[in-house]
């Protein structure tokens, strides 16, 4: 095992650099986080990992043409993801799969389970809920809302969350054959996307283009500096993604434990 964990941490992370979808420091730490798993987690945990890992970069090519447009309007951060993106989806499940090869306690590798899927469930439900035809709703409010804003769902984006648990859930139970954990994984884990998108809707930052009076992240949009709207300001969508993924963790510790 120790050999497929040391040649996928190493042909992965640079396959992302060639191919940039991941900043040399994000390519390090995904594959320190693939080292991690298969070395403390064992092959669930390794891959579990390396099939989330899959299905993301297959979305993220099915849908990288029609969302680029929305991706540049609206997203701080576009192009090849950075270090604080990747340790905001990563990390909960880093630090469970460590407590988990030094404390033998199962609940880790649940938690492990949660954090991998939560962080799949996100990144399908942004890429594939983009391309609904239907107009999305903010999920407090239900009012339709800008395509691509952060707190809008989709059935199309909602549907394809819940998939994406399932997925996690069945991994797990395949391996473990345990009906139980594997539906709690899949609940556990849809329901962070959920948290995921109330966060989004409520607390994270939002700026208004003065120009073309668009809501957006970035600082500047329409080559003119953007004005505060709402939300927290140092809650970004990275913040957002590292909050939701971290309390579906202890949620999943909490329950099991």
């Amino acid at each position: 095992m120790i050999y497929i964990a040391i040649l996928t941490s190493i042909i992965i992370p640079t396959l992302t650099i060639l191919k940039k979808t991941l900043t040399i420091a994000a390519a390090v730490f995904a594959g320190l986080l693939i080292l991690f798993s298969f070395v403390f987690g064992g092959y669930y945990c390794g891959f579990l990992l390396l099939f989330s890992y899959a299905i993301i970069v297959i979305v993220d090519k099915i849908n990288k043409s029609s969302i680029s447009d929305i991706a540049e309007n609206i997203n701080k951060k576009t192009g090849a993801r950075d270090l604080v993106q990747v340790i905001a989806n990563g990390l909960p499940a880093l630090v469970s799969v460590i407590l988990f090869y030094f404390t033998k306690n199962n609940v880790f590798v649940f938690c492990y389970s949660v954090g991998i899927t939560e962080s799949l469930c996100d990144s399908v439900a942004s890429d594939i809920g983009i391309l609904s035809k239907s107009t999305p709703v903010n999920i407090c409010t239900f009012k339709p809302i800008q395509k691509g804003m952060s707190g809008g769902i989709s059935f199309l984006g909602t549907v394809s969350s819940f998939l994406a648990s399932l997925i996690g859930g069945t991994l797990f139970y395949i391996v473990y054959n345990n009906c139980l954990y594997a539906l709690l994984i899949v609940i556990v884990s849809f329901f962070g996307c959920i948290i995921d998108s109330f966060l989004g809707a409520t607390v994270q930052l939002k700026n208004i283009c003065i120009v073309c009076n668009k809501l957006t992240e970035k600082d500047v949009h329409c080559g003119t500096k953007t004005s505060y709207y709402r939300g927290i300001k140092i809650i970004n969508n990275c913040a957002v993604n590292f909050i939701s993924n971290l309390i579906s963790v202890i949620l999943m510790y909490i329950i099991c434990f």
